[in-house]
């Protein structure tokens, strides 16, 4: 049986390692965008909070809505 430190340290590896994926698909949406000459872009689906502050403090406007129970995210610049 892992102790509890053990388990602790495996959970925010799994986290934190889950949050650069996330952020690296966010990455993918803005670039696209970019190259569009676009000043914003939508994510589809749901964002961790991590990764939603993350944005904010890299100087992103970061807005949730949902349509039709549909979650999504605005992201701006």
């Amino acid at each position: 049986m892992i102790n509890a430190e053990t388990a602790r340290n495996e959970s925010e590896k799994t986290a934190n390692e889950k949050l650069s994926e996330e952020l690296k698909e966010v990455e993918k949406c803005i670039e696209w965008a970019v190259e569009k000459g676009s000043y914003s872009t939508y994510y589809d689906g749901t964002l961790n909070s991590k990764t939603v502050n993350t944005l904010r403090k890299l100087g992103y406007k970061v807005e949730y809505g949902s349509q039709y129970n549909e979650s999504y995210y605005s992201i701006s610049w």
